[in-house]
């Protein structure tokens, strides 16, 4: 049975607990001649039963108990930051306090991010905080190239507890705004004529009846077209590997005598070094030219990497732009060294106090 987390839930149990003691004290304390049970006390202590205050009080706490263990499950919504500019990234965090063993259903993005772009997003290992309850955190790397004010939300998660009961989760929208990289200027616009009021043309009833039928003749068509079709089964969801793996796994397998020239070969080298630098430090690496791409990769790795990255940029380029040409050990050394510089970037040598990162495809 699925029920809404409320806080109307509580004033419900309050309403409950003082209805029980005003009739504990009615049942105990009643005078003889009440207006409502004229009747003598020995008459109606044998027709009540003589139920003692902590009764009513024992009943009253078991049902706020079970409203509290229901509301303890909560989620809560936060982003890294409310202003970004045009194909930067934010991260929208969502986490989840929850019993032991709960199983939580997958966000709904499309609907929520509707106007972003999802690039990635991190699930952290389940910790158990001091209360019993487990904390879940979800990171969502998102991007926009869409001015102005976004709404994000509202969130809605679905959790199964440890006892099968379904639960909804619900958390308000959550507001990021989208500012252009180029300063606004004051804007003049052209003065435009006076327009006159729109006047609808009147409509054709006739015309109206042919399209519906036009219509449903379409759709009727159009479903018995597509019930002959078997149907597709999904994709299964199937789990990212870690950016370094993947890199180097692309690098293994790439081989020059696979390409028809030398620029085609440099340019999926540099772009498979690209790919991994905007997954690793989660920056628009594909997108960004040499320059730009040193000057972000400044603030992430080492100087000898940095020195060794722009002397690869720097080959690559005069192969593919000057059409140098580079032997077949010029090549092989390339490509050793795009995965000395995947091997010492990756994330082993970082820092995992907070705990194992699994990345999943949304």
């Amino acid at each position: 049975m699925i029920k809404d987390c409320r806080k109307k839930t509580f004033i419900f149990v309050d309403c409950v607990f003082e209805i029980l003691l005003s009739l504990t004290k009615w049942l105990l304390f009643a005078k003889p001649t009440s207006l409502f049970f004229p009747v003598s006390t020995i008459r109606r202590r044998a027709f009540l039963p003589r139920l003692p205050v902590w009764f009513f009080i024992f009943v009253s706490m078991s049902c706020t108990s079970l409203v509290m263990a229901e509301e303890a499950s909560k989620m809560m919504v936060d982003v890294d930051r409310e202003k970004m500019t045009i194909g930067d990234r934010a991260v929208i965090v969502v986490k989840f306090f929850v019993p032991p063993n709960t199983e939580i259903k997958p966000l709904d993005t499309k609907k929520i991010l509707e106007n972003m772009h999802l690039k990635d997003y991190v699930c952290y290992k389940p910790e158990v905080q001091g209360d019993g309850q487990e904390f879940i955190r979800y990171d969502y790397i998102v991007t926009s190239y869409k001015l102005g004010e976004h709404k994000l939300g509202p969130f809605r998660a679905l959790i199964e507890l440890p006892s099968g009961e379904q639960v909804f989760l619900d958390h308000e929208p959550v507001r990021v705004e989208v500012v252009s990289v180029v300063p606004p200027k004051e804007v003049v616009q052209d003065i435009r004529d006076r327009m006159v009021p729109f006047e609808p043309e009147p409509v054709s009833w006739f015309l109206l009846f042919i399209i519906l039928v036009f219509f449903i003749a379409l759709l009727y068509f159009a479903s018995k077209l597509f019930s002959k079709k078997k149907s597709v089964s999904k994709e299964p969801i199937m789990p990212l590997i870690l950016p370094d793996k993947e890199a180097l796994q692309a690098l293994k397998a790439l081989k020059i005598e696979d390409f028809d020239t030398q620029k085609k070969f440099y340019e999926k080298l540099t772009s498979i070094l690209r790919v991994y630098f905007e997954r690793r430090f989660h920056f628009p690496a594909e997108e960004s030219t040499s320059e730009e791409l040193l000057v972000r990769l400044k603030k992430h790795v080492r100087r000898e990497i940095l020195k060794d990255v722009k002397i690869l940029n720097q080959y690559a380029d005069l192969v593919k732009f000057a059409k140098k040409e580079a032997l077949l050990q010029n090549c092989m050394d390339s490509i050793a060294q795009a995965k000395s510089i995947v091997e010492r970037t990756s994330e082993k040598d970082k820092d995992l106090s907070e705990g194992e990162k699994i990345l999943c495809r949304s």
